[in-house]
């Protein structure tokens, strides 16, 4: 098929080619205006790595960061840290809370809140630093930023409770 055959092939069809063009763009406006608005919220965090070597008293090197840095991240998005943020922003007290979950005690509602929080939390760290960014989504701006600060929190909460003990 030479250029100039397949030129009058695409003319012939340009009708077509058109319609598909136009229907595509108002089905994904038409999805974008019916779907509710997203807000993310995004908290950065510093985590140091200082370690000392119990027997010589020198500071270990800095190779150890990726595993310290991986382990700090599961913190991050574990139970025990939702569990926490959850406790902090009072959620199972909330009315529309306990409507939503008839004839359920607290303690189920707390465990199943924890779990829908972990669903939309987003843990990332940069390949060269130990920035760690803590995002979360909701249709509520406010309310997803009370959720990346309480997830924020907890997580300084149980890190140093990991330190004391």
């Amino acid at each position: 098929m030479s250029l100039q055959q397949l030129l009058f092939v695409l003319l012939a069809r340009k009708w077509l080619m058109l319609g598909v063009a136009v229907s595509t763009v108002l089905i994904a406006a038409l999805v974008t205006s019916l779907l509710p608005q997203r807000y993310t919220a995004v908290a950065s965090i510093v985590i140091g790595f200082k370690a000392l070597d119990p027997v010589l008293g020198k500071v270990l090197p800095g190779s150890l960061l990726p595993g310290y840095l991986a382990t700090q991240l599961e913190i991050l998005s574990s139970r025990n840290v939702a569990l926490q943020a959850v406790d902090s922003l009072k959620l199972v007290e909330s009315p529309a809370v306990q409507a939503s979950f008839p004839g359920i005690d607290k303690g189920t509602i707390r465990n199943r809140l924890a779990v829908t929080l972990l669903k939309d939390l987003k843990v990332e760290s940069s390949r060269e630093s130990n920035m760690v960014h803590i995002s979360y989504g909701n249709t509520d701006p406010q309310f997803a930023a009370d959720v990346a600060n309480a997830i924020v929190k907890a997580y300084i909460d149980t890190n140093l409770e990991l330190k004391i003990e």
